[in-house]
């Protein structure tokens, strides 16, 4: 038995706002570590704001597939 739709699109918007959450703030950190700096303050801001977004993103697909 297939999926509805929009539990497919659900599910495709929370594992993007996963990999988002995990991913992006580790290349960036990782690129710091590479270059043997510290990330300055926008560079933090970025860390946190691509944070959220995939916290957003997960939260709207649990919710389009819960529909």
């Amino acid at each position: 038995m297939a999926k509805p739709r929009y539990e497919l699109w659900g599910e495709s918007i929370r594992e993007l706002g996963v990999l988002i959450l995990v991913f992006v703030p580790l290349d960036v950190l990782l690129e710091y570590v590479r270059r043997e700096q510290r990330p300055d303050v926008h560079h933090w801001l970025t860390i946190i704001g691509f944070g959220i977004a995939g916290i957003l993103l997960m939260i709207l697909g649990v919710e389009i597939e819960r529909r």
